[in-house]
């Protein structure tokens, strides 16, 4: 994604004097310890902290797990914009764990796959009281 490579100069969203910084610094995580619950895409978040913070730069694309609170990208983006606040949510992160190489994994099984499951994912989303 090109929004991605060329990100390294842009505002870290909720500061004034951040940048985010070059993407493989802090886009770290790995494609066997991702979240379940994210949506097939580019972006995912696997083993991230708990300290909520990427639902407050990114509300209509991160979301948290009710386990452990893990981060979870359950809308990927689709302008730059929307790309540099999911960008911002990752490099938060004090583990490093979004990454941004889930087009290398994905394959039509997996998203077949994910696509049966999706009344899972559907249920957990309607929960009352979640997150």
């Amino acid at each position: 994604m090109p929004t991605i490579a060329a990100s390294a100069d842009l505002p870290l969203i909720g500061t004034k004097s951040h940048v985010l910084g070059e993407p493989h610094t802090y886009l770290r995580g790995q494609w066997e310890e991702r979240e379940w619950r994210n949506i097939p895409g580019p972006l995912y978040g696997a083993n991230t902290d708990s300290c909520w913070v990427g639902r407050l730069v990114a509300p209509n694309h991160v979301t948290y797990e009710e386990d452990w609170g893990s981060e979870v990208v359950f809308r990927q983006p689709s302008n730059p914009h929307e790309t540099h606040q999911v960008l911002s949510a990752a490099r938060s992160d004090p583990y490093f764990a979004y990454a941004c190489d889930g087009d290398h994994h994905w394959t039509l099984e997996l998203i077949r796959e994910w696509w049966a499951g999706r009344a899972r994912l559907t249920e957990w989303l309607d929960k009352p009281n979640r997150n």
